[in-house]
């Protein structure tokens, strides 16, 4: 009995001991939020490689183009570079007395090339320089069978033919002709210098023959015509030259720009001066037979510098294609 009182006994102390020793237990911490690691960097696509650029095809050379590549004895050809190039540029044409001058048309360079009616037949070597290259090619002359034109004049007339004293005139009139304006000045094809139906008397080129004896080839052609016939400018242009000469009379010349010139003869009256600007269809005189002439006629020479050629390709299609002129500025 006793032990079961000390074993009870023990039993309530040890839990009377368990309820006062009770402590609190501590609050548990607040749920902290996970730790997580930051986020990567989203992953970089690699760079393209580099792609190389593509490189530019070398620009061709520059090049003439001569047209037409054939002309015939007395006619003339128009050169073009494809391309606009460095510095001042030339033209030779090798076999020709007179040179080409070139000029600058739409930012390109330009030149005519005149063929006297007694070219020599067979190509002839071209050679275009400019400051960094050259350009070589040909233009072919072609033969063409002129009329013949036999005069009978009195001993007279044949002095006059010849006089010794020309060659001077003749020096003045090529020094008007010399240097001509740097831009086209005409508009489209050039219009007859007479009105109305036209009567050809000498064609171009034609073999004249003076009282039996080769005296030299026509250098223009002649229409005949009443003495007081209005000659008319057949393009706009400045005009060089007036004056009388022992041969070709009362003589008017047209600059027409770009070495183009317009020449008249014979005249009886002039109506310009030189310095005028004319333009297309205006009276620049009256057809008369001054000079060395049978009768009243218009004789009307076209001309590469001083080389004449045949004035009647002019009056069917622009010199220099569909160009629009340019008149002088000072206009």
């Amino acid at each position: 009995m006793r032990r079961w009182c000390a074993v009870a006994l023990a039993g309530l102390l040890l839990t009377g001991c368990s309820a006062g020793l009770r402590h609190t237990a501590p609050a548990p911490a607040a749920p902290q939020p996970p730790v997580t690691a930051p986020p990567s960097p989203a992953p970089q696509a690699p760079p393209a490689p580099a792609v190389p650029a593509a490189a530019e095809e070398p620009k061709p050379p520059p090049k003439a183009v001569i047209t037409p590549a054939k002309v015939l004895q007395g006619d003339f050809a128009t050169l073009r570079l494809d391309q606009a190039v460095p510095g001042p540029v030339t033209v030779t044409v090798t076999g020709l007395s007179e040179q080409p001058k070139v000029y600058e048309y739409r930012g390109r360079a330009v030149a005519f090339i005149g063929f006297p009616a007694t070219a020599r037949v067979g190509s002839y070597p071209v050679t275009v320089a400019w400051k960094d290259g050259s350009w070589q090619g040909q233009v072919e002359v072609i033969y063409k069978r002129f009329t013949e034109d036999r005069l009978t004049v009195t001993q007279e007339q044949q002095e006059t033919y010849y006089d010794p004293r020309q060659d001077e005139e003749w020096a003045r009139l090529f020094a008007a002709r010399s240097k001509s304006a740097p831009v086209p000045y005409w508009r489209g094809a050039f219009r007859p210098p007479l009105k109305g139906k036209l009567e050809i008397t000498t064609y171009f080129g034609e073999i004249r023959y003076v009282n039996g004896q080769e005296a030299s080839r026509h250098s223009g052609m002649d229409f005949a015509a009443e003495t007081g016939t209005p000659i008319l400018a057949p393009a706009p242009g400045r005009v060089v030259f007036t004056d009388k000469l022992i041969v070709s009379g009362w003589t008017i010349a047209i600059d027409h720009g770009e070495n183009l010139y317009t020449t008249y003869y014979h005249a009886s009256r002039v109506d310009v001066k030189p310095g005028d600007w004319v333009e297309t269809g205006q009276q620049i005189g009256l057809v008369g037979s001054t000079g060395f002439s049978t009768g009243p006629h218009l004789h009307w020479t076209a001309t590469i510098g001083n080389t004449p050629v045949d004035p009647w390709p002019l009056t069917l299609a622009s010199p220099l294609g569909a160009g629009l002129s340019q008149r002088p500025t000072e206009e």
